[in-house]
């Protein structure tokens, strides 16, 4: 993986290719308790600082998962195809939530994406 320019700011893409369920990329770092706006949580109350991994974008149809503290792939990826994941699936609340551009959906983490979800229906 490497970090590379896009139109939206930074992004990771593949060096090399990968297949389904591959490890894409062990998460290593400083630890802190609390989500950060850069941080990947890799558990309970345990969030990691990766100096690749704060440059993953979010993706609500992501290459990768996050999975016993590293990115996995979903899908085959190609050389130079963006490394992405889904926030919602892997984040139990984020530290700066906010609306994802090409869905105008919430990007919020589990928590307060569940809140919301289950407001708005009842309001529909």
């Amino acid at each position: 993986m490497e970090r590379y320019s896009n139109d939206n700011g930074y992004a990771i893409r593949a060096t090399q290719s990968y297949g389904v369920n591959d490890i894409v990329h062990e998460l290593k770092g400083e630890y802190v308790d609390s989500p950060t706006r850069t941080s990947i949580e890799v558990g309970s109350g345990k969030h990691i600082e990766d100096k690749l991994g704060i440059y993953i974008n979010h993706s609500f149809t992501p290459t990768c998962k996050i999975d016993n503290g590293c990115v996995v792939s979903l899908t085959n990826i190609k050389i130079d195809q963006e490394i992405t994941f889904n926030y919602n699936d892997s984040e139990t609340r984020m530290a700066t939530p906010f609306i994802d551009k090409g869905t105008n959906n919430m990007v919020s983490g589990k928590i307060l994406n569940t809140f919301a979800c289950n407001h708005i229906e009842k309001f529909t």
